[in-house]
Formats: structure tokens, sequence, C-alpha cells
């Protein structure tokens, strides 16, 4: 097991011990990391969930970002909290706590208290306490836990409920964070599932540079941490986009090392270039509202639907580049399609994927096909998300419509 000394729970008695010079050693190190700026700051926000109860995921994580531990040039700093058991002794279940991430141990740097893990403040907090106490010239965030795409959002805390930090909150704890700090970040990813929707990026497109996620589910293994890191280690110049292809790359490799050869999806996609995506999308948007007016090409949209490239049921995402193609001749917007594909491609600078993903270009968008139970509800809270209204209002009046139809056939 770990050495986890360092990362004394803050109840636990302490325990007297002799000050010798590696103790000294140690402290000034730490005092470093505040007054010399480090070329990579990477700050994790690991919401545990029964990720870890269940199967220990987290602190499997955990163990590989031990392996490469903080430098001073790239420091790791962690954040855990929101499941009811942890893998790792040190890490208590009961509190969040803040640590640095060192080679074969943690450091303690904070006890951060019980809050919500899955509420806005609690990740604006750690981003804003991590940003001012690790000044760098970069910065990562990495997003840890369940995904469940731009309605159910990120998260999952065991101790709240489980109900996930929605895509407004996930937004609003991001812009207080980077403007109390007037920082922005180089990379923002999703070691989660279904978190490479155009709804995501759009949301977080004014506070990173590049988004790495996965537009279906991720696996078991998750991301390889003990790779990316010693990758940076040894480069910490890299850019944001070749860290995303090291992320991505290590990813694919780590996952076929643990037996998962197949169903492997994960995209770097470029911010500055969504904006295009989503004008593309509002002129769809507003042929599809269109067509939603008319009964009778209901059954064409879903006959579309249903031969795209299909995501995650629960989350009921669908690669939009394909999905526009489906659409194109059924009803009669293909240079609408084509603008799609055309600002997509662009967007997505690195499409990883095997071939069980033939069409998939890397972004996808929430249209209902699947959970019909929540069809109205789902609707109700997509409009809550920042996304142009046209294609909100699209997804409103085709929900009803799909509800009308199922609540019809479930009374047969």
């Amino acid at each position: 097991m770990p050495n986890c000394i360092i990362c004394r729970h803050p109840n636990m008695k302490r325990r007297n011990y002799r000050v010798n010079v590696s103790n000294i050693l140690f402290a000034l190190q730490t005092n470093l990391y505040r007054i010399m700026k480090a070329d990579y700051a990477i700050l994790i926000y690991m919401v545990g969930s029964d990720l870890e109860t269940k199967y220990q995921m987290a602190s499997s994580d955990i163990k590989e970002m031990m392996e490469a531990g903080s430098t001073r040039r790239v420091p790791v700093v962690l954040q855990t909290g929101g499941a009811k058991a942890w893998g790792l002794e040190c890490i208590p279940a009961d509190r969040n706590c803040r640590w640095l991430v060192r080679r074969q141990r943690l450091q303690l740097l904070q006890d951060a208290g019980n809050d919500n893990m899955d509420n806005p403040d609690t990740l604006s907090d750690f981003l804003t306490w991590s940003i001012r106490r690790y000044p760098a010239r970069n910065y990562v965030l990495i997003l840890w836990g369940h995904g469940l795409g731009p309605i159910d959002g990120f998260g999952g805390d065991e101790h709240y409920g489980n109900h996930k930090m929605k895509l407004a909150g996930l937004q609003a704890a991001l812009h207080c964070a980077c403007q109390a700090t007037n920082t922005s970040f180089q990379v923002i990813g999703f070691d989660a599932c279904s978190m490479a929707g155009l709804e995501i990026a759009y949301a977080l497109r004014p506070y990173a540079e590049y988004l790495v996620a996965s537009v279906d589910y991720t696996n078991h293994n998750g991301w390889d941490y003990r790779s990316i890191l010693q990758s940076l280690q040894q480069k910490p110049t890299l850019g944001g986009q070749k860290l995303g292809e090291i992320i991505v790359n290590s990813y694919r490799l780590h996952s076929r090392e643990n037996g998962e050869m197949e169903d492997l999806q994960m995209s770097v996609i470029r911010l500055d270039r969504i904006e295009r995506v989503v004008q593309a999308v509002e002129a769809w948007g507003r042929r599809l509202l269109d067509a939603a007016r008319d009964p009778r090409l209901l059954e064409l949209m879903e006959d579309g639907r249903k031969n795209a490239e299909d995501y995650a049921e629960e989350a009921d995402m669908a690669d939009l580049a394909d999905t526009a193609r489906q659409m194109a001749g059924k009803l009669g917007c293909r240079q609408e399609a084509d603008l799609i594909l055309k600002e997509v491609e662009d967007a997505v600078v690195y499409n990883m994927k095997t071939p069980e993903h033939p069409k998939a270009k890397g972004l996808s968008i929430y249209f209902p096909r699947q959970d019909k139970e929540r069809f109205v509800e789902k609707a109700e809270l997509y409009r809550q998300n920042d996304f142009p209204s046209v294609y909100q209002q699209f997804v409103e009046k085709y929900s009803y419509m799909m509800e009308e139809d199922y609540n019809y056939i479930k009374q047969e």
C-alpha cells in the first residue's frame, strides 16, 4: 500500500516525531510552489461517488498519480470527496480533503469540510484556492466522476443524494473562479462518460482553450494518469493540443492493457471554434423546428435519429454531424448539414475512435430518443442551459410530440 503517513486525517491524534533534515527540505519544497510559477498546475476535482465506494476506481487512479507525483514545475493538486468509502485508508469518507500528490504518498493540504461536491460553490472554492496557492503559467482542470451529458450533468456525491452538478452550475463555478483569479485553463478534461457534447463545449468556451472528453462511456480503467503526468514532467512546455493528444492516446493504450479493446472514443476540441459550430446548428435548428410543426415529418425525424451514431442510452446523445447528415435528405437541409460537418471537423482537432464508431466525428448533441419517460422533464431542464434558443425550442416541441406518441402507444 502507498505511504500515506503525510496525509493523516485532521481529526486523528497527532504523533510526535523527530524533526530532521528531510522534513525541513520537504517544507521548503512545499513553500516553493507558492513563490515560483509552475509551468503547469494540474487541478483534479474527484467526486468519488459509488464508482469509488463499490469499485475503488478513484483510489486506483490516485495510485497512478502517485507513481508520477508532483514536481516544482508540475504540481498536482487533488480534492477528494463524495464517496461513502475510500479504498485508500488515508482518505476520509466523511470529509472533503485537498492534497498535493507526491511520489508514493499524499500530502494533506487542507480539510475542506463536508460540503456537497455536486454544489458549484464547492468546485469554485477548490479552483480559487488552488490557483491562488499554486501560481502557474498554465492550468489543467480534470473533473472525475459520473458523466451524464448536458442535462443530468457531472459528479454524483453519495452523501447528498447523488444528484450531479448541472451544466449551468458547472458553468457558474468556472465563471466565479476564473473571474476571481483572472485565470483560464489550457485544458478542461472529463474523466467521465458522455461529456463531449456541443452544449458542454459551448458552456465552457470562455474558460479553456481545449476540452478533452468522450461522447460515449469511459472505460473502468479511466485515464492513464502516470503517463499523462510523466509526459508533462518530461516536457512541461507542451501546448494544450499536444497534451490533449497525449491524454487521448494514453487512454487508448491504457484501456487495451486492461483488456478493453472495443468501444473507445475520446476527442480534443478547440473551444474558440465552437461558436461557428453553434451558428451552424442554429440554422439547422430552424429547419428542424419548422419540420417539427408538421406531424407528417415526425416519422422522418424519428427515422433519421434512429439511424444516427448513438451514445449512452440514458444521456440520449447522438453524433452531431451524423445526425445532421441523416436528416439532410429527409427534411431538405443538406446545406445546413454540410456546414455542420465542416465546422465540427474544424473544431475537433483530434478524434480517437475504434471501428465500433465508424461515423463518429467527436462531438455530440442532445436529441431525444431512448429515455421516453423523461422526454418532457429533460426538455425543461435543457432550456436552462446556455445554448441557442431555436434548438432548445425544437427539443421542447419534438419532446412533447414524442411523449404524446409514446403515451398513445402505451395506452393501447
